[in-house]
């Protein structure tokens, strides 16, 4: 799959292929309007991607005189890649293929607090998961790995919440690729999670937006232009850091939540229970909305005057009904409607990706980085 420089794609064919995912069915004639290149050179690498199998051709509409310009679409089973997500009480892995589609979603069964059998049983699991689809090895573009927590001063060593300690301080990038035998990229679930809506959600309709990542704790994903914003240490949109110490406790964070509903007697015991058993209704969960609206409609404040975004996305593992709302909540301008003059101010959306974009955009990242724009 690779050539002789380790490459799927070079930055020309990485180009046509970001064009025809984000415009499926496109006809080759037209691609030459998405481009400055000449309409032979763009054939010439279109002929070169079907003959590789990224892109499938098939006969288009007629339209005039002469041969129908052939559409495009991305070959589904070009290439795959597997995502993992690592959570303070749980573990997920996505296999996704070339078309950005989720294949399969799977929990690891094992504790995520103890590293070195998590590692072996992603590997075991990862292993099954292509044997029940069909996908060779050599079809795996890599592993895209999603971590909570932010850097420590290199791009691969993180400070992750407590119950995960023995994933914190250490260089992760060798460890990963021993034991599970891929090409390895590790992002946080912030990044990750902005990630895929870059590919499959709000990046569709909005070129620059921020995401918020509400998990265990919080934390965010800046998209600038359609890239990801890393900054000179690689932890932008590490939001939690806008509060003082005294503040944290009542961030929008979902360790926080959890405490609040137990409480008040909830059963529910992690992020993946509250997931799955979500009411707005269960006790201490409209009282919390409260206590953060303060500190959410901070972060809103921040992201809209330092990065202009047309979008802010609310995310992370926040069930969609919790998702909505925050959003209901969530006035951060209120207090500045006197201006005469107001700027433009970014949408709040509900993410519209299902199930746990950090997973999904921890698959999409080695497509992403190896592949698409």
């Amino acid at each position: 799959m690779r050539d002789e420089k380790g490459r799927i794609a070079s930055e020309s064919e990485r180009t046509i292929l970001d064009i025809i995912h984000r415009n499926p069915g496109i006809s080759r004639s037209a691609l030459t309007g998405h481009t400055d290149w000449k309409q032979q050179s763009v054939h010439r690498i279109v002929d070169s991607l079907v003959a590789r199998h990224l892109v499938s051709a098939s006969r288009g509409t007629i339209k005039g005189p002469g041969q129908p310009s052939p559409s495009l679409t991305l070959n589904r089973n070009g290439g795959y890649a597997f995502g993992v997500s690592l959570n303070s009480d749980a573990i997920r892995l996505a296999l996704v293929n070339l078309g950005c589609e989720i294949v399969e979603t799977v929990f690891v069964e094992t504790d995520p607090t103890s590293r070195d059998a998590a590692i072996l049983d992603i590997a075991s699991t990862a292993a099954r998961l292509a044997r029940r689809h069909g996908v060779d090895h050599d079809q795996i573009v890599g592993i895209g790995f999603a971590i909570t927590g932010y850097r420590l001063n290199a791009p691969d060593i993180f400070k992750s919440v407590a119950p995960l300690h023995e994933w914190t301080g250490r260089p992760l990038s060798k460890l990963l690729i021993k034991g599970l035998g891929y090409p390895i990229w590790i992002e946080n679930n912030a990044n990750a999670g902005a990630i895929a809506e870059t590919l499959v959600g709000a990046g569709r309709d909005h070129r620059s937006f921020c995401y918020l990542s509400f998990n265990y704790g919080f934390g965010g994903g800046l998209v600038v232009n359609g890239q990801p914003l890393s900054g000179a240490h690689n932890n932008a949109g590490e939001l939690s850091s806008l509060y003082m110490a005294h503040e944290l406790s009542s961030r929008p964070a979902l360790g926080e939540l959890l405490k609040r509903i137990q409480a008040k007697g909830s059963k529910i015991s992690s992020i993946r229970e509250l997931s799955e058993h979500f009411d707005p209704e269960i006790p201490g969960v409209r009282e919390w909305v409260r206590e953060v609206k303060p500190l959410l409609e901070l972060a809103v404040r921040a992201l809209s005057a330092t990065f202009d975004p047309s979008a802010v996305v609310f995310g992370g593992e926040a069930p969609a009904g919790l998702q909505e709302l925050l959003i209901e909540a969530c006035n951060p301008f209120e207090s500045l409607q006197d201006a005469e003059v107001m700027p433009a101010r970014p949408d709040l959306l509900k993410s519209s990706i299902e199930g746990d974009p950090a997973t999904y955009g921890a698959a999409l990242l080695p497509i992403k980085q190896n592949i698409l724009l």
